[in-house]
């Protein structure tokens, strides 16, 4: 569960470029807030030398 910041505290945005391929379709669901929740996967290759690659897999929740 995400806590709420104090009044001292603030939030910042981070902002992520991920550039990769979907592994597969993207599954939108609305909460009982009217809030939606998008959830995919994002394929990428993580070079280990010697032209070997090595595949990475991220979950990716976004939401309003």
């Amino acid at each position: 569960m995400t806590r709420r910041p104090t009044d001292k505290e603030t939030w910042t945005v981070n902002k992520v470029l991920l550039t990769g391929r979907l592994t597969r379709d993207p599954e939108m669901r609305a909460l009982a807030s009217g809030k939606h929740v998008t959830q995919f996967s994002v394929a990428t290759n993580e070079y280990a030398g010697n032209g070997k690659e090595r595949p990475e897999y991220h979950n990716i929740v976004t939401w309003d």
